[in-house]
């Protein structure tokens, strides 16, 4: 969890930043490795916290470049 907000009403958000940590190893793919964080995602949603997971690239390309 990277960001953690706590908002009236008992709602409670999760911000993840998934740089390459989240889905690989050693620099490779890892199917194993992202299965863990989504189950994770999972995890934390039926505990229940809303979860908005952003790519890490999504803050190092221009705004342009998304669509």
């Amino acid at each position: 969890m990277d960001f953690l907000l706590l908002l009236s009403h008992q709602r409670r958000v999760v911000l993840e930043v998934d740089g390459q940590q989240h889905y690989s190893v050693d620099g490779k793919p890892s199917p194993q490795r992202d299965a863990e964080m989504v189950a994770e995602a999972r995890r934390i949603r039926l505990e229940g916290f809303e979860v908005y997971r952003f790519g890490g690239w999504e803050f190092t390309q221009p705004r342009a470049e998304h669509s």
